[in-house]
């Protein structure tokens, strides 16, 4: 018994460290606006999500995302009976320890064939790098985001259906977001080797960076990581 706790305190000692992914600043319920973008800030019922994306598990993801982009090249055909409908924000998420780049999005997929297909691979194009998928999350009715360990790839996606993703990304070295205007490319690696794009930008202003570095220290003063949302332009 005293051992079980033992061991999960230290899971969760661990888990804040490395891994959480998470999460809402506060409840939806009231929210300051800055500029174009949203970051719920009252109360703090922040959802933790611990142990299970650790560093090193990112690190894994990062690795198969680098030898799934290997396979990109000119002559890669895009499918364009496969279309992709972004959200309204990317959610920038600032933590504790970690240098990098780490962003929620959430998009919808179609498939207008009349055979299902299956989504094999995800990688976000942001300015000059490139982050790849570290889990997928799930979003609850209160607005708060958790890890969905549940939803996995390969995607299938009935003919003639869609989908709805919700990616945190992740780019372990870069910092990837700068100020002014980020261009972005959403790109899905299909079942036979062809893709799916979709180009998008988001501004990122003074204000912003201001709010973005409060939010940092939110992220050190919690011990837990906090996401910013910023508005998607095109």
């Amino acid at each position: 018994m005293i051992m079980n706790k033992i061991f999960k305190t230290i899971a969760n000692v661990l888990g804040k460290v490395f891994g959480g992914s998470l999460v809402n600043v506060g409840d939806t319920n009231s929210q300051e606006s800055q500029g174009d973008s949203l970051i719920n800030s009252t109360k703090q019922t922040t959802n933790n999500y611990y142990a299970p994306t650790s560093l090193e598990m990112g690190k894994l993801q990062e690795d198969v995302g680098k030898n799934q982009e290997k396979k990109i090249n000119k002559k890669t055909r895009i499918d364009e009976s496969i279309s992709i409908s972004l959200g309204v924000y990317i959610g920038i998420v600032k933590t504790m320890f970690r240098v990098g780049t780490r962003v929620h999005l959430e998009f919808a997929v179609f498939n207008n064939h009349e055979r299902p297909k299956a989504v094999r691979g995800v990688l976000l194009k942001m300015n000059e790098g490139t982050a790849h998928l570290k889990l997928f999350f799930k979003v609850n009715g209160d607005g708060s985001r958790l890890p969905d360990p549940t939803f996995r790839l390969p995607r299938m996606i009935n003919k003639n259906g869609g989908d709805n993703f919700n990616v945190e990304f992740e780019n372990i070295d870069q910092e990837l977001i700068t100020q002014g205007s980020n261009k972005a490319k959403l790109i899905l690696i299909l079942d036979d080797d062809r893709l799916a794009e979709k180009e998008f930008s988001f501004e990122i202003d003074k204000a912003m960076i201001k709010t973005l570095l409060d939010v940092e220290k939110m992220a050190f003063q919690k011990m837990q990581p906090q996401v910013f949302d910023a508005m998607i332009k095109s």
